[in-house]
């Protein structure tokens, strides 16, 4: 069953390099199970899908990760497909979640709620279960995302990645923000020659949005090439023209004066934004927060995030004095495993990095156990692929049920209790530096 999912999966990889192969992708799904078949061509079928939906006036939700790049990029999709005129609601991951990103739970609601279509942003290519429970239930799904391919790809309806279809974009170095607004660019392109609009493309221009998929580059620490210089310049003329939300006009203001580059002020915002969601709460306020044309609401959801702030400090200090003092014992390894009770606050992959970096290690995992399992919180230094550790893992203890994403130095996974033992003899034991720079 292992082999056979991996052949798909590289038969869907295959598809996005020749559309010649999407009926043979379709019709070698289907053999298995008729109720969801998969077709994987790029940014025009996904675009082509969603123009579809919008035409037909049917709901849409777009379901977001919850951190900065996430939320930019609900609130850029959001408010892109109102101005379009389509029908849609938005949601954003949890952290404390047995599932990361787009859950059974969450598309069992949107079944409920008659959505049509899911849309992903940020999330999503490790939503194997919650993306089959969909498409059984009659809904489609588009995934876009910019993290790394894992080795098992679901079967959604099209999945639009930099890395999986590199000619329908610029860089493969695009923040998630950033890769949905591609999408929704040829969206409005199909719209726009099926002479939807009428008279006119709704307004305001699509690259009035794009201060958000600026946020999200910076946000997300995307390498600074070309197009996204480019994008940050391009929200950087927005919001010294004015050309963006009331939101957006206030934050910038009010984190300009403590910063001495715009970039430095957009880093400042994202780390504010995605407050609520460390402490576990819903971040839809964000996303709101980011499209408000109401000063008083930016002034008092703001206010609202300085508490957190003042909040997130206290916790972090008691945090890092537990995790420096449990790194300690392993100062001899050049990878450091800790195990933390559930935190208040989860800021797991901060610690990681924390604890990374005082101790000039190569790798930090930060493991809190949730229930019967752990979430852990990778980072790694620079050059070092946490993917391709990952997959070694994998390799070597077949058996080891585990998951994992994200990029080649940061990294989430969600492993058994009873695997964590092992995984971390693995870890500790296999020549990292070998197999990260193969």
């Amino acid at each position: 069953m292992q082999n056979l999912r991996k052949i798909k999966s590289f038969i869907i990889y295959l598809a996005n390099k020749n559309t010649v192969l999407s009926d043979f992708v379709r019709n070698f799904h289907s053999s298995e199970d008729s109720s969801s078949k998969t077709s994987v061509s790029g940014i025009q079928k996904a675009a082509m899908l969603i123009a579809d939906t919008i035409a037909d006036k049917k709901k849409i939700l777009l379901f977001g990760d919850n951190d900065a790049d996430g939320i930019c990029g609900a609130a850029l999709g959001k408010a892109i497909i109102e101005d379009m005129g389509g029908r849609i609601d938005c949601a954003l991951s949890f952290k404390l979640r047995a599932e990361h990103g787009l859950s059974a739970e969450d598309v069992f609601k949107a079944a409920s709620a008659g959505v049509k279509l899911i849309l992903t942003v940020d999330n999503g290519l490790d939503s194997l279960r919650a993306v089959q429970i969909a498409r059984e239930n009659g809904i489609d799904v588009v995934i876009t995302d910019h993290h790394q391919t894992p080795e098992d790809l679901p079967y959604a309806t099209s999945i639009v990645t930099p890395f999986i279809c590199p000619e329908d974009f610029p860089s493969q170095n695009l923040s998630g923000a950033a890769v949905l607004f591609y999408v929704l660019k040829e969206t409005q392109k199909i719209l726009k020659d099926r002479n939807f609009f009428f008279k006119a493309p709704p307004k305001p221009e699509l690259s009035y949005y794009m201060v958000l998929a600026a946020i999200s580059t910076i946000a997300d620490g995307m390498p600074l090439d070309e197009i996204n210089k480019e994008i940050i310049s391009k929200g950087k003329d927005l919001v010294q023209k004015k050309q963006c939300s009331e939101g957006i006009k206030y934050l910038t203001a009010q984190y300009s004066n403590h910063s001495k580059t715009f970039e430095s002020c957009l880093w400042q915002i994202a780390r504010r934004i995605e407050l609520p969601a460390l402490f576990n709460y819903d971040s839809r306020e964000m996303v709101d927060l980011l499209l408000t044309e109401y000063t008083t609401q930016a002034i008092l959801l703001n206010e609202t995030l300085n508490e957190l702030n003042i909040k997130k400090g206290v916790l972090t200090q008691k945090i890092l004095k537990t995790a420096y003092t449990l790194a300690a014992e392993q100062n001899d390894d050049n990878v450091i495993v800790i195990e933390l009770p559930l935190l208040e606050i989860m800021i797991g992959g901060f610690v990681a990095q924390k604890v990374r970096k005082h101790f000039h290690k190569q790798l930090c995992i930060v493991f809190c156990r949730f229930k019967d399992m752990y979430i852990g919180y990778a980072r790694a230094a620079k050059g070092l692929s946490l993917i391709k550790i990952f997959k070694t893992i994998k390799k070597i203890e077949p058996e080891l049920q585990f998951i994992y994403g994200g990029h080649k130095s940061a990294a989430g996974m969600r492993i058994n209790e009873r695997d964590l033992k092992k995984f971390s003899e693995i870890l500790k034991n296999i020549p990292t530096l070998t197999v990260v720079q193969q």
